[in-house]
């Protein structure tokens, strides 16, 4: 999570998701808050989401079809975007001495 400015309690906020990426079981979202009054985001995150199917115990499993379908459609209306400004940076503990 980037926090990019300090917002007030109370102020109208949008979040703008993208699909970064997806197979059968993942979705690599980006995600964008704005807030009146500014031009820029003011918070985006970057989160990896595993479909988990409840129904025969807590495991991964592929979306149903139609979910599959309607991430592919968003997936592809959104391929020629620039790449997010905040997106692919990676996280890592120091290697132990």
């Amino acid at each position: 999570m980037n926090y990019l400015h300090e917002i007030k309690e109370g102020t109208q906020v949008r979040v703008d998701a993208r699909v970064l990426a997806h197979d059968a079981k993942r979705l690599h979202l980006y995600l964008e808050l704005f807030a009146d009054g500014h031009d820029d985001a003011v918070s985006a995150s970057e989160q990896m989401l595993l479909h988990v199917d409840t129904r025969d115990g807590a495991k991964s499993a592929p979306f149903d079809d139609d979910v599959a379908a309607r991430v592919a459609g968003l997936h592809a209306l959104q391929r020629d975007c620039a790449a997010p400004a905040y997106a692919g940076r990676v996280i890592a503990l120091p290697p132990r001495r």
